[in-house]
Parts: structure tokens; sequence; C-alpha cells
């Protein structure tokens, strides 16, 4: 199959969207202005062509069947905790947040949910709480906290927020200040067990 006519066969595949239709239209008039493509573009091509390829449309028909309920949990967490630092991937964490069933593709779900991050996010999120609901903890007096509430008495309201984090102790709590009536937002790694 000639190059112009592999161009035609995708640009008549509905499926065809996005950066991928505008590569092929953009090439096409290329051709037709009698410009060859250069080797850029003729690799550039050959990607386009593999992606949507017979096998490649049954291998993503295959994985959007297999995305079991551990993936859409795991999907849903991560998405939110890119949202939340809105440095990567937020394009793909809004299509989750938008769509309750949006399913990424195979390359999108590993490289946002199981990279090194995405791992310690989710092995936070799957660790039982050290602290319950209505337990007493005191604030950890460390630097990283503001001095005024360092070594203050808390009631835990909440160990399950959706608020987790990457980092050791990084499961959220809603916490009470008992002295000074305050809602503070706190993460494991701040909070121990008050002493009797």
């Amino acid at each position: 199959m000639s190059v112009t006519d592999a161009i035609q066969r995708l640009l008549g595949d509905e499926s065809v969207q996005g950066w991928d239709r505008g590569f092929c239209e953009s090439i096409q008039e290329q051709i037709k202005r009698g410009r060859s493509l250069t080797e850029k573009q003729a690799k550039a091509f050959e990607k386009v062509a593999r992606r949507h390829s017979k096998e490649a449309k049954q291998e993503r028909a295959e994985w959007v069947a297999n995305f079991d309920d551990e993936k859409q949990e795991r999907l849903k967490l991560i998405a939110g905790y890119y949202r939340r630092i809105k440095t990567y991937f937020v394009d793909v964490a809004l299509s989750v947040e938008q769509d309750e069933n949006f399913v990424p593709t195979q390359k999108q779900y590993h490289a946002m949910c199981e990279n090194k991050f995405a791992d310690k996010v989710w092995q936070n999120y799957k660790t039982p709480a050290k602290f319950n609901v209505s337990d007493l903890v005191t604030i950890r007096k460390v630097s990283r906290l503001e001095t005024g509430i360092r070594g203050k008495v808390c009631i835990v309201l909440d160990n399950t927020p959706n608020r987790f984090e990457y980092f050791k102790g990084g499961r959220p709590y809603d916490v009470f200040v008992i002295e000074g009536g305050r809602k503070l937002q706190l993460h494991e790694r701040d909070i121990m067990r008050k002493r009797k």
C-alpha cells in the first residue's frame, strides 16, 4: 500500500482523531503539492499507522474490556493526586475527574499510575490507618509544621480523606486541635498517639 493510500485509509477511519488526524491531513496536503515526506515525518507516520492498525485496535479493546475495579480505583486515586499537585498528567487526570467511565490507554495508565510516586501513593492508601476516628493524637514537634501547632493535642475527625501523598506516612487525617478549636489537615507522619 502506498503512503497516499495509507493516509487516505487512516483519514477514512473515524476513530483517528486529535493530533493523529491533523498530522495525516497535513502530510496529505504536502504530498498533493508534490513534496515528499521528510525522514522524520515518515517515521512519525509509521507510528501513527501502527497506533491505528487492526492489531493495536484489538489490543486497546482487550485493555478496556479487562480494565477491572482495582485498576479503576487506582486510576481515580492517582488522578486525584496529580490534579492536586498540578504538574504532570493533568489532561488524563482531568479526563478521569470529568468522566467516571474514562479508561486511559495502557501507555497512559502505566506512565501515570505505575511510576515510583504513584506506587508510594497507592501503598499509603492500601496501608491501614494507624489512628482511628476519635483517637487522641499529638502533633509532632517538627520544623515543617507551623510553630503554634507543634505539640498540641488533637482529636482525629477523619482518617479517609482523599489527599494521599507519596512520602512515608502520607496517609491524610482531618484533626481538631483541642486548644484553640482549630480544624487541620495533616498526614500520618505529622502526628503520634497521645501519651497517657
